[in-house]
């Protein structure tokens, strides 16, 4: 013990000699340099430890243990890349203890190596089929995999032994409405997933989706509105280490995350504050500020704390997103672009983040920008009716009429939205194009949406369709009643768009735009 000591503190002091030690020579020891005083001595103490231990005669166990606990200090500190090759040498030394198996699947998954993640994360199962956190982590990859029966079968087991786990919940939820299109079902469980952790703002996303894909389209809205990038969490045994090596800053900041989640937004903020006071130029700290103050209807201080967070931590995805979503909430969305696209490229698996950037680029008539990604979107989630439907908005708009006719069409066998049908009847009965009109096909349908939802949109894409076959006075008679309500109901945008058809319907002439502009969703 001696013997290690005496080492330790030479190797600490940086006496010549201590790190010469042709076992630890290809390993990815990072610079210190700039960091936080607390931490550059703990992660010193590490290294010291590190060198003695390899140095002694340890045994494989012994060092292995000596190997974790250094990668769990970078990790906690988010020096990834190191964390990935001393985990990986403490898996090489003790094959069999799941503990480094599971965190070195995290730092793989983290870094889009879903490959090696998957073989990691699933031996680490086999060794401890218990552990909730290794299911749920494992799921997850096969789910960015898109092995759904995996992942789905993998969720199930993690919700046998802990019912209350909200990532499972999610994750299990998310699967239900994307990979199965049971919408009931998927809110059952998403729902539940978001009493237990309020402040998950992950879960509004696929919530929102499966209340629009059952025609709750109040509650769709809502959740949308108030989706982020917060994820649900679970207690997870094998991460105990790397949670309680963070000191200063961190720890505050990590304390924040965790009340955040809990929907404690004035505990969180004083958390985050707490972080910042120790350390003033910790980005991510200023960026979470921001997201609660936000949550606590702050809206200045939430974008000072932005602009901060990104002066401190340009490329990070998170919150380059939130800045992104701030300003294409205030209908900024040219400045809002350029933040989306920073997100992606550290993170461009984002699918939210991906049709976040679609929408910006819908709406400041970017075509191919936006088709492409929500393309992105579609191949990630097929029945993502948003995503679907946006997509047939963009090909429309763009004057693509018989891609947008077709998309819908591809669009019906995937998810049964009423818009998705409601756009195909408007192309059928309007487009330009006569190839890709039908007007008995288009009144077929208008007439099947108008019994079971009788909306002013319905109701407009009938009389289009009367016009289209010829029936003049009867679309005129149903587009002076629309006129009528919606001018009541002070809803001057639709009111201009119908008076232009009207005015057609008048002459004898149908419509040949599926959507006047100014009723363009």
């Amino acid at each position: 013990m001696l013997r290690v000591f005496l080492f330790f503190a030479l190797c600490s002091a940086g006496l010549a000699g201590c790190g010469g030690d042709d076992r630890l020579s290809d390993l990815p020891f990072p610079s210190l340099a700039g960091l936080d005083p607390a931490v550059a001595t703990q992660l010193r103490a590490v290294e010291g430890t590190l060198r003695a231990t390899v140095s002694s005669d340890a045994t494989d166990q012994e060092q292995a243990t000596v190997f974790g606990n250094a990668a769990e200090a970078y990790h906690a500190h988010a020096f990834f890349f190191a964390a990935e090759g001393f985990y990986e040498r403490a898996v090489k030394l003790a094959p069999g203890t799941p503990r480094w198996k599971h965190l070195l699947g995290l730092v793989q998954t983290r870094a889009g190596k879903l490959d090696a993640a998957r073989t990691t994360l699933m031996s680490a199962r086999d060794l401890s089929p218990s552990t909730v956190a290794t299911r749920v982590a494992l799921a997850e990859v096969f789910y960015q995999r898109n092995e759904h029966d995996l992942c789905r079968a993998e969720y199930q087991e993690a919700l046998k032994l802990e019912p209350k786990c909200a990532p499972a919940l999610y994750g299990y939820g998310r699967v239900l409405l994307m990979n199965d299109n049971d919408a009931d079902e998927a809110i059952l469980h998403l729902e539940r997933a978001l009493e237990l952790q309020p402040g998950a703002t992950r879960i509004h996303y696929p919530l929102g989706l499966a209340y629009r894909a059952i025609g709750e389209r109040s509650k769709a809205t809502l959740h949308l509105g108030q989706a982020g990038t917060v994820s649900p969490s679970c207690p997870d045994p094998w991460k105990t280490g790397v949670d309680q090596r963070r000191t200063g800053d961190r720890l505050a900041q990590n304390r924040g995350t965790m009340l955040f989640r809990a929907g404690r937004y004035t505990d969180a903020k004083r958390e985050f504050e707490s972080a910042i006071r120790s350390n003033p130029k910790n980005g991510l700290a200023h960026g979470h500020l921001a997201s609660t103050l936000a949550k606590l209807g702050d809206l200045t201080q939430s974008l000072q704390s932005l602009g901060t967070a990104l002066e401190l931590a340009p490329n990070d995805p998170t919150i380059n997103y939130n800045m992104g979503t701030f300003l294409a909430r205030a209908r900024r969305d040219e400045e809002a672009i350029p933040f989306y696209r920073r997100s992606l490229e550290s993170d461009p698996r984002s699918t939210q983040t991906h049709f976040n950037l679609a929408n910006a680029y819908r709406r400041t008539r970017q075509w191919a920008e936006s088709i492409e990604e929500f393309t992105r979107v579609i191949e990630d989630e097929p029945s993502n009716a948003d995503a679907l439907f946006g997509r047939i908005v963009a090909l429309t708009q763009s004057r693509q009429y018989e891609a947008a006719a077709q998309a819908c069409k591809t669009a019906i066998q995937a998810t049964d939205d009423l818009r998705i049908q409601q756009a195909l009847a408007r192309l059928l009965a309007a487009a330009p194009e006569d190839g890709v009109r039908n007007g008995v096909m288009a009144l077929e349908i208008a007439v099947r949406l108008r019994e079971a939802h009788k909306t002013l949109e319905h109701l407009e894409v009938e009389a289009m369709a009367l016009a289209e076959t010829g029936y003049f006075n009867d679309a005129m008679t149903i587009q002076q009643r629309i006129i009528t309500v919606a001018r009541r109901e002070n809803r001057e945008d639709l009111v201009r768009s119908l008076e232009k058809n009207f005015i057609k319907y008048r002459k004898g002439t149908p419509a040949r735009r599926p959507w006047e502009r100014e009723s363009m969703p």
